[in-house]
């Protein structure tokens, strides 16, 4: 199995209004300013995440054995959901978003937006965008994605859903115990030991 590499992206800088270079993920000492929570500035440098999700999708095609379901919507916005062909491996979606951004969808029901925000209050360097988004495309692949769901979760025992990946942390969040709900619950139960498989190599095929 060949190791992923990053695809190399554009070098961009940006200045503040004073003409100094932006340095994203430590611009402010302390708390930021009230006004920048509502200002989301220099977007285009979250663009290069789309040449990452290009990237993470070839390696994956090429290393696993998966299928490759695209699909663009009436905006023009594109969505890859990779389907392993081992049916107890998550399925990973990919969808570029026009923000610009990638929404990852992991597994029955996790979702993550990149940028988690975008807003410059929050800061957020391309840099760990692009580790997360690595992050869960390889770790779903690999089967360190724990999805849960529980009718009796851990806030007051309401019904909840929850995630673990290696790397990225976990939670989890109270849902409605509706018809979808049990259907992905008994759905999770029957995989093996109660968690996602890792997607079967090529070289195993």
């Amino acid at each position: 199995m060949s190791a992923y590499r990053r695809p190399d992206v554009p070098s961009m800088v940006f200045l503040d209004a004073s003409g100094t270079t932006i340095d994203y993920g430590n611009r402010w000492e302390g708390s930021p300013p009230d006004g920048t929570y509502s200002q989301a500035g220099n977007l285009e440098r979250f663009a290069p995440l789309h040449l990452v999700a290009d990237e993470l999708i070839d390696y994956l095609l090429r290393e696993y054995q998966v299928e490759a379901v695209e699909t663009v919507s009436a905006s023009g916005e594109r969505t890859v959901e990779l389907v392993p062909t081992n049916p107890d491996g998550a399925r990973l979606t990919l969808r570029y978003a026009d923000f610009p951004g990638v929404e990852i969808g992991a597994g029955l029901r996790k979702r993550v937006m990149l940028p988690w925000c975008g807003c410059d209050a929050c800061d957020e360097p391309f840099e760990d965008c692009a580790d997360a988004l690595e992050t869960w495309a390889l770790g779903t692949a690999a089967g360190k994605f724990v999805e849960m769901i529980e009718h009796e979760g851990p806030h007051k025992g309401k019904p909840s859903v929850g995630y673990r990946m290696e790397g990225a942390g976990s939670g989890w969040q109270v849902v409605e115990a509706d018809d979808a709900f049990e259907a992905d619950a008994a759905r999770l139960r029957g995989l093996p030991d109660g968690r996602w498989q890792s997607w079967p190599l090529r070289a195993e095929g």
